[in-house]
């Protein structure tokens, strides 16, 4: 599995969560500041672990990476989504 193929799925899964949460989460979310991500780690944290930590692809590219426990999983998920979001955000503004 690739570096690649990681990106790809997790770009896939962003674009799930942009549609399943509401714009107003969205917003609180992309207004925190980084160092304060862990304090979505309960109630996103819990929705990555009992929804996109079932898909089988995605649990394999993680432990692709030695990556094995599904907190470790959905923290890394967490943050990458609030990386990912800021980017898009600064790219609409850009624009």
């Amino acid at each position: 599995m690739s570096y690649h193929t990681f990106i790809l799925e997790l770009e896939k899964e962003f674009l799930n969560m942009e549609e399943i949460f509401n714009k107003e989460y969205l917003k609180q979310f992309m207004c925190c500041k980084y160092d304060n991500i862990y304090l979505y780690h309960f109630r996103l944290g819990t929705w990555i672990r009992n929804n996109l930590l079932n898909d089988k692809v995605l649990i394999n590219v993680f432990e692709f990476f030695c990556i094995y426990h599904k907190d470790d999983m959905s923290y890394i998920i967490i943050r990458l989504f609030y990386i990912y979001m800021q980017i898009k955000e600064f790219e609409i503004i850009e624009h």
